[in-house]
């Protein structure tokens, strides 16, 4: 097995350095069910937020890219029964997969409630918005 970092899994998913772009596809693409490429969290979550914010990628695609990625059987992704489940909730409400994605392993590492300042975060189910109090003078 060998571990893929986010500006691998990047290149993979999106071509605007075609040599890195290639490389990428040839490296993933040989990959196997028994020799695997290992995708962390983070480097999910980062792959997540450059699509999002750097490449302008829809939350929509995203979310497709990603769930192809969880698909495939050369690809070991860490926690992803969670990732898959955060996919499908994902796909039924206008929500950030970040957001949902720390929603659901806060709800099955055992948290009743996850904090947030983020208002659009606190809108999923085991959110809840912290509102600082107003200061007096």
């Amino acid at each position: 097995m060998i571990g893929i970092d986010t500006n691998i899994l990047v290149r993979y998913l999106f071509s605007d350095d075609e040599a890195q772009h290639q490389l990428a596809c040839r490296t993933i693409d040989a990959l196997t069910p028994v020799e695997q490429g290992y995708i962390s969290l983070p480097v999910l979550l980062e792959t997540i937020w450059l699509l999002r914010r750097t490449y302008h990628v829809g939350r929509e695609s995203v979310r497709q890219a990603i769930a192809a990625l969880v698909r495939s059987p050369q690809l070991l992704i860490h926690e992803a029964d969670a990732i898959n489940e955060a996919l499908d909730l994902a796909a039924s409400a206008d929500h950030d997969l970040p957001d949902v994605i720390i929603t659901v392993l806060g709800r099955r590492a055992g948290c009743g409630t996850t904090v947030t300042f983020d208002k659009a975060a606190a809108r999923l189910p085991g959110m809840k918005l912290l509102v600082a109090a107003p200061e007096s003078s």
